[in-house]
């Protein structure tokens, strides 16, 4: 398994020139109240419609970071960039003004939000470590071969973790929501081709790496078009005042 805690990261975003830029920022320690009304009336609403404070603060802060990231690319005011469900709930977002916006994807999970941004499409997921029983739910999710990695691990949290968020972020790269059974996807090696060929003819590639800091654990894997090169970036106040 290619699992990379080894990761670069930058504070400077630049083009994207044939990239794929990953964003990560902390909700703790972001100041977006200056941009919170990049929000529409429907975004406010549905803020203010999660019962804990911690998820209208993921929420919010996804939205006006995005806006804020596709405006940057799009050389374009953020505030004209509408966000919606796409097809199988998967965000798309365009703008009220032409405009060619990238790709993106965007995951969050407790303090830590992360954004990936394309030409083409990508997927993007984040889990917090949890206590939770992970061999009875990974028996409903992962295939005969996931399984048998996660058994034998020398750690099977982080086996878990790893097989969870590269198959969503496979799952959200083609732009599919969850499936009846997960289990009829293999990612044990690499990409499932039999099943990505469905939905695009591009080779894709995944990559998995942990963003941990002193509040909490976290794994998260990228899945993106195989001949991109990656570029890490932390979101921090300063930056985010530049776009």
């Amino acid at each position: 398994m290619e699992y990379s805690t080894e990761i670069t990261w930058t504070d400077f975003a630049g083009l994207l020139d044939g990239q794929v830029h990953v964003y990560a920022c902390d909700i703790a320690t972001l100041d977006i109240k200056d941009l919170l009304p990049l929000l529409t009336k429907e975004e406010l609403t549905r803020a203010k419609s999660f019962r804990q404070q911690a998820d209208a603060e993921r929420f919010s802060t996804g939205r006006v970071i995005t806006k804020k990231l596709l405006g940057y690319y799009g050389v374009m005011d953020p505030s004209a960039i509408i966000i919606e469900p796409g097809d199988n709930g998967k965000p798309i977002a365009y703008a009220d003004t032409p405009a060619v916006l990238p790709f993106f994807n965007i995951s969050h999970s407790g303090n830590k939000v992360l954004i990936a941004v394309s030409n083409d499409p990508v997927g993007i997921d984040i889990e917090q470590v949890k206590n939770i029983e992970l061999e009875v739910l990974a028996e409903t999710v992962f295939s005969s071969r996931e399984f048998h990695l996660f058994k034998t691990a020398d750690n099977i949290i982080n086996m878990f973790y790893k097989l969870w968020t590269r198959k969503e972020a496979l799952l959200k790269s083609v732009g599919v929501g969850l499936l009846d059974d997960l289990r009829t996807i293999d990612i044990s090696q690499k990409v499932d081709t039999d099943f990505v060929k469905a939905f695009t003819h591009q080779q894709l590639a995944l990559l998995s790496f942990a963003v941990n800091d002193e509040y909490g654990q976290y794994f998260a894997s990228i899945c993106y078009p195989q001949n991109k090169p990656l570029r890490f970036i932390k979101l921090t106040n300063e930056l985010l005042s530049q776009l």
